[in-house]
């Protein structure tokens, strides 16, 4: 033999493995069910943005246009109340004739242009006077006024005065001061004032300066 050979080691070769075959049926019991896990799903770019071109946008309902009504047809223009003016202070109560003579009792004025009786409770003569009557009462609590105290009468432009036959008479003040006896009639030319008591006062008062 050559020498150069006699190291030489000589090993079989290994045999070529050969693929076996899994049995199915161990496969089958070995086989564990595993949920999937899907991959969360991305959205699609639009078709603009993936693309880089301009993104057309649907127009919206377009805005209706402005109504213009004619100057002459359109509704006039309400206009803002005015302020009330301040109230004037309310006259006093007036009771006939304004050319006439007037008699004040408190604030009211009665016009002496007819036959006025006078008294805590006045009543209607039994004989109609001629042109009519007026009943003019006066308060009096305690009853010291007569219920038909005195007469007032026109008399030109003086005031005829009638004391009516009164329990307590009647105070004429004038400059010197007059009492009217019971029944007793005096022509006054005011101004001049009648007590009848109990603080009622009579303001005769000269036609015109009511």
């Amino acid at each position: 033999m050559d020498p150069e050979l006699d190291d030489t080691v000589l090993r079989p070769r290994a045999a070529a493995a050969v693929p076996v075959e899994p049995d199915a049926d161990a496969i089958e019991d070995e086989t564990v069910p595993r949920a999937r896990h899907r991959a969360p799903s991305v959205p699609e770019p639009p078709e603009s943005a993936a693309s880089g071109l301009p993104e057309l946008v649907e127009p919206g309902p377009r805005p209706e246009p402005p109504v213009v009504v004619p100057a002459e047809l359109a509704p006039a223009a309400v206009a803002e109340p005015a302020p009330a003016p301040a109230a004037e202070p309310e006259p006093e109560p007036r009771t006939g004739a304004a050319g006439a003579a007037h008699v004040r009792v408190g604030h009211h004025l009665v016009a002496i242009d007819r036959v006025i009786l006078v008294g805590r409770r006045p009543a209607a003569p039994r004989i109609p006077v001629p042109g009519g009557h007026r009943l003019l009462r006066v308060p009096s609590p305690n009853g010291e006024i007569s219920s038909t105290h005195l007469e007032l009468r026109p008399a030109g432009t003086g005031i005829l005065v009638t004391d009516l036959r009164s329990t307590n008479g009647t105070l004429l003040r004038r400059a010197e001061g007059t009492r009217l006896v019971q029944g007793e009639t005096v022509v006054v030319q005011p101004p001049a004032s009648l007590e009848l008591g109990e603080g009622a006062v009579l303001e005769l008062i000269a036609p015109g300066e009511a």
